[in-house]
């Protein structure tokens, strides 16, 4: 065997990678480098191992060959080693123009309030992506989808948007659908009623908050237990988006006092009270101004004067299912179970100098008494077209402090019709028209009435000067001092 040695011996002495630097211009390309070793006499060594690294690999990688591979835009040091003696080459990546542009997801649904996070890509001409490109965001309808500077997009209210992602004049689009905010499902003491919005309050405070705040679809859930104070509001709902205020009997409303304040002050329009309670208060619901509303299975008692009032050009409200009882605690000639309208010599202050137009009201299946102090219903002058049906009047604890308080209903409205009610126990008359005014009292009509009256007057007196009035004859009545009426039934 012969052996063969290098003059100046196989240790290395100095390497140098070739070549130098190099450009690559489009990730994925490659380039061999090559290393040459020379001994210290300057003699190439060439069976000697070297080792390649690369310090960027994100922009380029190298394998054990020297094989370079572009991976991504910039600048790679490439490092070639044999012993103790290193070199390197200057790889620069230049990346092809960018070509595409696409989002993840394309297309998503979320509902208002809630969000999605949209990713950008970026791709060359050879399809390889973009690592790092700027992006700026858009949407074509911010009222419907907000977009953030990372793409992230938010619902803001149902609709449809299109976000664009932007890079170097190239883009893409992903459809958005808002939806409405589910809600989750009221309490039984609140069903029944459609909502955009639940809010749910405890404690006067939030209710006052709740209250000042409220807009349509709104439903306001009252939990149970006892909001002192006064509380009122001026905002309204609309014809298809009602605001509903709800809650059961143990939601109470409590006043300061049977000699101050109200209960419940509604100015504005289309809302429904439903299902809680109204107290210790010197008016209890008052309407005023207000419009298209619906109070249904309230309780209201230990009032100071009236229960319900609709005053000041109050209309087309209902009130119904509820229970009315121990009013007119301040003033009993003044605790009206309900009051429609205003006594003329109110006019200048509530209506302008002109009639209470508070018409087309309905007061349907309610339980009043005992301990209405004062008349059950009292419809004024001024107003036109209600209905007074269903209702069930117990008489106990009416108090005949002034000669007007003398009978469930007492009726100075026109085209009133009042059908279907059940009285027990009056001071004197069950039902009675009255002209307050010349052109009011006048074109009502009873039918199927019950009246216990257990009193000395008529179950319905209809006094001189009122015309077109009808008190039909399957009207019942019993235990009247004068008897069925003062008027021939038809």
């Amino acid at each position: 065997m012969e052996i063969l040695t290098v003059a100046g011996g196989n240790t290395p002495r100095e390497i140098d990678a070739k070549p130098d630097s190099a450009t690559l211009t489009g990730i994925g390309e490659s380039l061999q480098l090559t290393a040459t070793v020379w001994n210290r006499n300057g003699h190439v060594l060439g069976s000697v191992r070297v080792s390649w690294t690369s310090l960027e690999p994100l922009v380029a990688t190298v394998d054990a060959t020297g094989l370079v591979t572009a991976t991504g835009a910039g600048t790679a040091r490439i490092i070639v080693t044999s012993g103790s003696i290193a070199d390197t080459s200057i790889i620069t990546v230049n990346q092809m123009p960018i070509a595409t542009v696409s989002l993840s997801p394309s297309t998503a649904t979320l509902e208002a309030g809630d969000s999605v996070q949209l990713i950008a890509t970026a791709a060359d001409s050879n399809a390889v992506p973009v690592i790092g490109a700027p992006f700026t965001w858009s949407t074509s309808n911010a009222a419907v989808a907000s977009v953030s500077a990372s793409g992230m997009v938010e619902g803001v209210s149902a609709g449809e948007a299109t976000i664009t992602a932007t890079t170097a004049g190239q883009s893409a689009t992903a459809g958005i659908t808002v939806t409405s905010k589910s809600q989750p499902p009221p309490p039984s003491a609140c069903s029944g009623h459609a909502y955009q919005r639940l809010v749910q309050v405890s404690g006067a405070t939030q209710l006052a908050d709740a209250l000042k705040n409220a807009q349509p679809g709104d439903l306001i859930w009252l939990s149970d237990g006892t909001y002192s104070g006064e509380f009122s509001t001026d905002r309204s709902g609309t014809a298809t988006q009602r605001i509903v205020l709800c809650g059961s009997r143990a939601a109470v409303l409590q006043g300061k006092a049977t000699s101050s304040g109200y209960g419940f002050l509604l100015k504005g329009s289309y809302w429904t009270l439903d299902g809680f309670s109204v107290t210790n208060s010197q008016f209890g619901v008052y309407l005023n101004g207000a419009s298209h509303n619906l109070l249904t299975n309230l309780a209201v008692y230990r009032i100071g004067q009236e229960a319900v009032r609709f005053r000041s050009f109050s209309s087309y409200n209902t009130l119904q299912n509820s229970q009315i009882y121990d009013t007119g605690l301040y003033v009993a000639e003044y605790g009206e179970g309900v009051y429609i309208g205003s006594y003329f010599g109110q006019w200048a202050t509530n209506s302008s100098g002109q009639p209470d137009a508070s018409d087309y009201n309905q007061v349907l299946n309610n339980i009043f008494g005992p301990n209405v102090r004062s008349e059950h219903i009292d419809v004024k002058e001024g107003t036109t077209g209600g209905v007074i049906s269903g209702n069930t009047f117990n008489g106990a604890g009416m108090v005949a402090s002034q000669t007007w308080v003398d009978s469930w209903i007492e009726l100075k409205g026109n085209s009133y019709t009042v059908t279907d009610n059940v009285g027990d126990q009056t001071i004197r008359d069950g039902f009675e028209v009255y002209q307050a005014l010349p052109g009011w009292g006048n074109n009502n009509v009873f039918r199927n009435n019950t009246a216990d009256v257990k009193a000395s007057g008529y179950g319905f007196n209809i006094k001189s000067g009122t015309t077109g009035n009808v008190v039909e004859c399957k009207n019942t009545v019993k235990n009247a001092g004068l008897g069925f009426s003062n008027v021939k039934c038809s």
